[in-house]
């Protein structure tokens, strides 16, 4: 419950810094709860680097190309 509650308002954070407003309170509630659904299926059993490596990256995407201009 921790991780999910920091995840959500360090996101909120970013987004205020970057856009001068923050999220509505109702936004960030939504938010917490699929957050720590994860947080909570995934905190069962210990994880390897490897699997932490290649979830980390598989959850980025795939890399952006720049426009040609």
């Amino acid at each position: 419950m921790v991780f999910a509650a920091f995840a959500v308002l360090l996101a909120a954070g970013g987004h205020g810094l970057a856009t001068g407003a923050a999220p509505p309170v109702w936004v960030q509630v939504v938010e917490f709860v699929p957050v720590f659904t994860c947080g909570w299926l995934l905190g069962g059993r210990e994880r390897s680097p490897a699997g932490i490596g290649g979830g980390t990256l598989a959850a980025q995407g795939p890399p952006s190309r720049p426009s040609a201009s």
